[in-house]
């Protein structure tokens, strides 16, 4: 619930910026350089973490395919064999 508080003030302050400029007090824009380096930063994270995500995605269809010919190939020899 806080994080969302933060975001709220966050867009508040961003409401400040009219045609280029800033209306609002100096302590108000220091702290939207800030809380807009940390949303940065969680962006990053959440970059790395989907990038990890679709890595695992991958690895597990390269497995899965290969779990599926290795079954046919199971298949094929039992049929050699009988």
């Amino acid at each position: 619930m806080n994080e969302l508080l933060q975001i709220k003030g966050f867009f508040e302050k961003l409401g400040n910026i009219r045609d280029g400029r800033f209306y609002g007090s100096l302590s108000d824009l220091e702290s939207l350089i800030s809380e807009s380096e940390k949303m940065l930063e969680l962006t990053n994270e959440v970059m790395d973490y989907m990038h990890e995500v679709r890595m695992y995605k991958s690895e597990i269809k390269n497995l899965e395919e290969q779990e599926k010919l290795n079954h046919e190939l199971n298949q094929a020899i039992e049929n050699e064999n009988v």
